[in-house]
């Protein structure tokens, strides 16, 4: 994590080791598994691990992703991208894996209320273009009012832990009370249907809804499709 120092209640728990890392700083990193290569053996990234695991023929990959693998909203375009790669890498070595007995675990966060709506959300954009402002400034009041109102980390954790320890042949793991129905409504409406859905609840003026309600609009269409 990128602040260790803010969570020493996780030191004092049994097999949990904690480190500084930021995923943005390439020197971050490379001390980072460093130092986890010194304590723990290989245990680098899954190019360093997967010798180890191919060699006993087991081991089980943990990876976090995000809901935003598999739906998109409106501004996240980066973070999605970023997403969407990661579900492609896992989702593809766990063919390649399969046969070593290799198991890759996708862990798929809805809305979690996180610094992901504050700190760790960085706009990116070219200073002259301003005719995105009036519509930034609406989806991400809505977007916002989501990880403001989501549940805790908490549930993230317990995720990771049933999928780091569930010997089911299973890859994707949604986090979250929101997050399975999300996924369920963008695989079985349709394109255009589930679209609408999306412009309704976050372009919506920012006195009117918040992004929760797309759980609500979602459910309106959900008994049709079951």
């Amino acid at each position: 994590m990128r602040r260790p120092e803010d969570h020493q209640e996780l030191s004092h728990l049994k097999e949990v080791s904690l480190y500084q890392l930021d995923v943005t700083n390439e020197t971050s990193i490379r001390e980072t598994f460093k130092q986890i290569v010194s304590d723990h053996g290989t245990m680098d990234v899954i190019r360093t691990a997967l010798p180890y695991f191919r060699k006993q023929r087991s081991g089980r990959i943990v990876t976090v992703s995000s809901v935003g693998g598999q739906i998109t909203f409106p501004i996240y375009s980066l973070y999605h991208s970023s997403k969407w790669a990661i579900e492609g890498f896992i989702e593809s070595l766990q063919f390649e894996l399969a046969p070593f007995n290799i198991d890759m675990k996708l862990i798929e966060p809805g809305p979690i209320k996180t610094d992901f709506y504050g700190r760790s959300q960085e706009l990116v954009r070219d200073q002259p273009l301003d005719v995105y402002d009036d519509y930034t400034e609406v989806a991400l009041h809505n977007t916002n009012a989501a990880g403001a109102n989501a549940e805790g980390p908490d549930v993230v954790a317990e995720t990771i832990w049933r999928a780091a320890t569930d010997r089911k042949k299973r890859l994707r793991y949604p986090s979250g009370k929101q997050a399975g129905l999300l996924i369920a409504l963008k695989r079985y409406l349709p394109n255009q249907v589930f679209f609408s859905i999306v412009r309704r609840v976050v372009e919506k003026n920012k006195h009117q809804i918040s992004l929760l309600n797309f759980i609500s609009v979602g459910k309106d269409f959900f008994p049709l499709i079951q």
